[in-house]
């Protein structure tokens, strides 16, 4: 399946998804929920296909409402899938030193979605 790259805009971030390294980044501010659907929908599509070890790395600056639901989206596919496959999904989530709610809400992550690897820490 052919990498998914998206770059960045003002209200979006940039989405890099290697599928020859398995490395799956999501990088900048995070405001419109409707971004992810092409993002879900090339992932959900790639993880039928995948068997191997799956790394995360989420660097987020500003999160809305609605960028805070479709990065919910795209944590409870990476769960659903770890779960139903046993393939394992480690998710990196880096916060700037400056944002305390993206450090807030990456602490909240790794408690609610506890079938996923989720290490939090400070840029």
């Amino acid at each position: 399946m052919e990498n998914l790259f998206i770059e960045a805009s003002h209200f979006n971030p940039a989405i890099r998804f290697d599928t020859q390294e398995n490395i799956f980044e999501i990088s900048g501010d995070s405001y419109d929920k409707d971004f992810y659907k092409p993002v879900l929908k090339w992932l959900s599509q790639y993880l039928r296909q995948n068997r191997r070890p799956l790394q995360c790395n989420f660097y987020l600056g500003q999160l809305h409402s609605g960028g805070l639901k479709g990065l919910n989206e795209v944590l409870c596919l990476l769960e659903n899938y770890n779960t139903s496959t046993q393939t394992p999904v480690n998710v990196n989530w880096v916060s700037n030193s400056d944002n305390d709610d993206t450090l807030d809400y990456g602490n909240d992550a790794k408690e609610c979605f506890d079938h996923l690897a989720i290490q939090v820490s400070i840029a």
